[in-house]
């Protein structure tokens, strides 16, 4: 029951793996997982994880936005920023298998040990997606909002600022809506709606990559000749 939560963010960064080829990918990576194995061990010494959920749509937002996004991703990217001595650019690349490492042990740790013996369909399918949609948006708005500040483009900074701020929005919304028991038809709708934008920028970027490849390899071809 739990394997598509437990394989999911694994399988996710094989994909991106094979696509960047980048091997130094593999220090952030480690960073990542170690980061939250560390931080998992020290939950389960020195707190209790079980927790009563008020029947409260703000408490639960501001619950799960510094639990499960905010504070997590934003210490853990922060501490590796600076303390790590690379290019701002490398920095930046290192967003996704830095995060994705770490929630490949947090999520699931952070589920299995808040959840009863029975496990709902939104804590192995919809919530692993969500974080990893979560991941892939931010990574996204992060490479953007920086490429225009140093360009000096104000729109795309404003335009990739804004879509950080829903990346870590929405997550906490769907879990908050979710612990009150309000409309799974409503959460199912803003969790897809929220997973096809981020899906819709991920074909984009393959898309622009794509055609940047071939039309490098052609001109390549033409000076050959």
């Amino acid at each position: 029951m739990i394997t598509f939560l437990l394989l999911l963010f694994p399988l996710s960064l094989t994909v991106y793996g094979i696509w960047t080829k980048e091997k130094k990918d593999i220090i952030p990576l480690f960073c990542g997982i170690m980061s939250a194995v560390l931080f998992c061990a020290l939950k389960v010494f020195l707190t209790y994880s079980h927790r009563i959920v008020p029947f409260s749509f703000s408490e639960n937002m501001i619950y799960y936005l510094l639990r499960l996004s905010l504070l997590p991703v934003c210490i853990l990217y922060l501490l590796y920023f600076f303390l790590v001595k690379d290019s701002s650019e490398y920095k930046i690349k290192s967003f996704f298998p830095l995060t994705a490492g770490f929630y490949s042990v947090y999520l699931p740790y952070f589920i299995i040990s808040a959840s009863e013996a029975v496990y709902s369909g939104y804590d192995l399918f919809l919530r692993p997606v969500l974080y990893l949609s979560f991941i892939c948006l931010c990574a996204i708005s992060l490479h953007y909002l920086y490429k225009s500040i140093k360009e000096k483009n104000y729109l795309f900074i404003a335009v990739s600022a804004l879509l950080l701020i829903v990346a870590f929005i929405v997550p906490a919304i769907s879990d908050a809506l979710y612990a009150i028991n309000y409309s799974f038809s409503l959460i199912v709708l803003i969790d897809v709606f929220y997973m096809a934008l981020t899906g819709v920028y991920l074909l984009m970027i393959f898309i622009f990559s794509f055609s940047k490849k071939k039309l490098s390899d052609k001109e390549s071809e033409q000076e050959s000749e």
